[in-house]
């Protein structure tokens, strides 16, 4: 799976769908379109991209509310293999989605090497119906 954006001819735009480091991704159950997996996990189409490159992608992504729309459709993206070496460099990553720093309408996290520890996410439409099923009494009080 290929995701692209800007000039199809330019090597930077594209990312490809791979599996995250902690193993397969999991299907998302209805209202989600078929086929959609949780977290969506891109990394770019070639690793010598550049931090550049990389930001315009996302800006171009961004700005043509495809980014949006995947994040719609599964729930989280995880970039991997974009060689961010710091801080600096991710904050120049986040900038590139649009987001101002205040109230975030995405949360995102940066490693630079893994040291063993995790955070973990999870989808809420999800838990939600599952906690509905499991205690719908307390899903009603809390509602």
């Amino acid at each position: 799976m290929r995701y692209c954006c800007g000039e199809a001819s330019h090597p930077a735009t594209k990312f490809i769908g791979t599996s995250t480091p902690s193993g397969p991704s999991v299907i998302l159950p209805a209202p989600y379109p078929p086929d959609s997996a949780y977290p969506l996990s891109l990394t770019p189409a070639r690793p010598d991209v550049s931090l550049a490159e990389i930001t315009a992608s996302i800006a171009a992504l961004a700005a043509s509310d495809r980014l949006c729309s995947l994040f719609d459709r599964y729930g989280a993206i995880y970039f991997q293999g974009l060689g961010l070496r710091d801080a600096h460099e991710f904050s120049q990553f986040t900038h590139a989605f649009g987001l101002c720093p205040h109230y975030p309408a995405y949360v995102l996290f940066y490693c630079v090497a893994a040291s063993g520890g995790e955070t973990p996410t999870n989808n809420s439409l999800v838990l939600y119906q599952h906690l509905r099923g499991w205690f719908p009494r307390f899903v009603d009080v809390v509602k």
